[in-house]
């Protein structure tokens, strides 16, 4: 019997919490502001472009801007532009995966040491640029690899696009620009 008062003690001790919680927390004022999500712009194959990507890429943009003379457009022209390009880097990048294009680790690091001579500064120095306009060095190095493959793919679109037939070259060695060309 005193077990039983027990286990009826225990539970309506249980019941009386769960509804003194059920109650605090109906009694806690709703949050009114309301936590945007994250959501999709624009499916690219079966890629998403993030609204987040887009603010992000935006932002980038405007900071690169700031820090130069040109003249800034207005957000209602260069988002549009902004999201038109990363549907086209996004189709790019999926066929370059398609055609089996990989970028090694060398690659970009060579990538970054060619682009740093170019602009007369140590590969350190342009990360530290790149970093002071909020570019951390891996994201640095992924736009490099997103850059180098969609270059391979442009370059590998073009060259299955040009032919010159034996007839071409001829014709050509046989005008007066080919008898500049061919005469030492």
């Amino acid at each position: 019997m005193q077990m039983s008062r027990i286990m009826s003690t225990c539970s309506k001790t249980n019941i009386f919490f769960s509804l003194l919680l059920l109650g605090l927390a109906w009694a806690l004022p709703a949050s009114s502001e309301e936590i945007p999500l994250d959501h999709i712009v624009a499916v690219v194959d079966d890629d998403v472009v993030m609204a987040s990507e887009l603010e992000k890429r935006v932002a980038d943009i405007y900071a690169r801007l700031e820090n130069s003379e040109t003249e800034i457009p207005a957000e209602s022209v260069l988002v549009p532009q902004v999201l038109e390009r990363l549907i086209l880097e996004r189709l790019q990048l999926n066929r370059a995966q398609r055609m089996g294009i990989r970028i090694s680790d060398e690659e970009v690091t060579q990538a970054m040491e060619r682009m740093a001579e170019s602009r007369e500064q140590t590969v350190a120095q342009m990360v530290e640029d790149a970093r002071q306009s909020g570019i951390d060095l891996t994201s640095l190095r992924q736009q490099l690899r997103n850059e180098i493959t969609i270059n391979q793919v442009q370059e590998r679109a073009v060259n299955r696009r040009i032919y010159i037939s034996e007839q071409e070259v001829d014709n050509f060695l046989a005008s007066e620009e080919g008898q500049q060309w061919s005469s030492p």
